[in-house]
């Protein structure tokens, strides 16, 4: 910083005016976000999709098996998921 503004900042008034100000701004900056927060809340508005929703088509199941001590993990269309273990 230039040495003007050294000078400025090292007056009482200067830095008092500073702190004013800058309180005024994050003052207003908190209620803006507060009010913007309060008014459009994520949980109360439900996501619209362009479209209505189709039905997913049913996936055919997979099954893996684990040999020597593996571990399989097997799932579904309908998100079912089991895991199994073999012992060596």
């Amino acid at each position: 910083m230039s040495n003007s503004a050294w000078t400025w900042l090292g007056k009482e008034n200067n830095r008092s005016a500073l702190i004013l100000v800058g309180s005024a701004l994050a003052a207003v900056a908190s209620a803006a976000w507060a009010i913007y927060t309060y008014e459009r809340p994520a949980h109360s508005r439900p996501l619209q999709a362009d479209s209505p929703a189709e039905p997913v088509p049913a996936q055919p199941v997979q099954t893996a098996i684990a040999e020597n001590g593996g571990i399989a993990i097997n799932a579904d269309g309908n998100a079912s998921v089991s895991v199994h273990q073999t012992k060596p």
